[in-house]
C-alpha cells in the first residue's frame, strides 16, 4: 500500500464495512469492489473524485448509524459471517476508529512530505 490512494481506499473499504457489519448483504458502492481488498489483488487506482465522494458517503453512515444506535444494538454479536465474528456491534465501531486514525495519519503524513496541509491544519 505505498500509494496514498490506496491508503485511502483501504481504510474506506473497511470504515463502510464495519459501519454495515450488521448488514449481511452489504458490498461497497460502486466503482469500489469487495474484490479490492483480497489477497495479491491490486484494486484499480480510484480519482480523487471517487474517494470523496466515498468519505461523503461514510460520513452520511456514521451519522445515521449514530443517532440511532442504541446499548443493545452495540453490544449485539456480529454475524458469523463476519471477519471479526467474536466481537460486539460496539467493539468492531471502536476498532474501526483506531483503524481510520491509523490510516489518516499515514495520508497526512504523505501530504506533508508533499508540502500539502489538511483543511483542519
Amino acid at each position: 500500500m505505498s500509494a496514498v490512494w490506496r491508503v485511502a481506499s483501504h481504510a474506506l473499504f473497511f470504515t463502510d464495512w464495519d459501519l454495515s457489519a450488521m448488514q449481511t448483504d452489504w458490498a461497497p458502492a460502486p466503482p469500489f469492489s469487495s474484490r479490492d481488498e483480497a489477497a495479491y489483488v491490486v484494486p484499480p487506482a480510484y480519482t480523487r473524485a471517487e474517494l470523496l465522494g466515498y468519505i461523503d458517503q461514510c460520513r452520511r453512515k456514521v451519522d445515521e448509524l449514530f443517532s440511532n444506535l442504541t446499548d443493545d444494538q452495540a453490544a449485539m454479536p456480529l454475524p458469523e459471517t463476519h471477519r471479526y465474528r467474536e466481537w460486539s456491534f460496539g467493539q468492531l465501531l471502536l476498532g474501526g476508529v483506531s483503524h481510520l486514525q491509523r490510516h489518516s495519519a499515514e495520508v497526512r503524513t504523505f501530504l506533508r512530505t508533499q508540502n500539502l496541509r489538511c483543511a483542519d491544519e
